[in-house]
């Protein structure tokens, strides 16, 4: 084991195979050492489950984040071998800019538009409306085409927030 770490550095690519799969993330046996692919790491999209991207015995290559050389720990990420859709978004949007997008989910706060790449930006219910007590489940329902306005723009932040005032 000490051989296989001492062999190994940040951002390495491996190729290693899925051998167990929990709700946090996903353990890759990398020549009889197991890493960490975190659910964070495994895709720029959200998603709900490791399971429902990997399998249990599947081959992939994967980057190595960081190696913790005392408790012989290795982080891996494949979300970060593939372009950041966040970095695209730069050239494409600006503040007062009107776009366009797919509800993907209503909460009590706000609602989240798909606007670009599975990049969601927030449409908070005070853009909605100036009234007191709105009914936001009854304005806007999954799956809703909707135009909005960019109010606050900060890719580097990951966050973006709509208007429809």
């Amino acid at each position: 084991i000490d051989q296989v770490i001492s062999d190994l550095k940040p951002d390495d690519i491996i190729n290693g195979q899925v051998i167990r799969i929990a709700d946090f993330g996903v353990f890759v046996d990398i020549n009889g050492v197991d890493g960490l692919l975190p659910i964070s790491e495994i895709s720029w999209d959200r998603i709900k489950h490791p399971s429902d991207i990997l399998k249990t015995g599947q081959r992939l290559d994967v980057k190595i984040l960081k190696i913790d050389y005392d408790t012989k720990r290795i982080s891996l990420t494949l979300k970060r071998m593939q372009p950041n859709p966040w970095d695209e978004i730069k050239e494409l949007y600006s503040e007062g800019q009107m776009v366009e997008g797919t509800v993907n989910k209503v909460t009590t706060f706000g609602v989240f538009v798909n606007i670009y790449k599975n990049i969601e930006a927030l449409l908070p219910i005070s853009e909605i409306s100036d009234e007191e007590n709105i009914n936001i489940f009854s304005i806007y329902n999954q799956g809703d085409f909707i135009k909005a306005k960019i109010k606050k723009f900060s890719p580097d932040e990951h966050r973006i927030a709509l208007t429809v005032k």
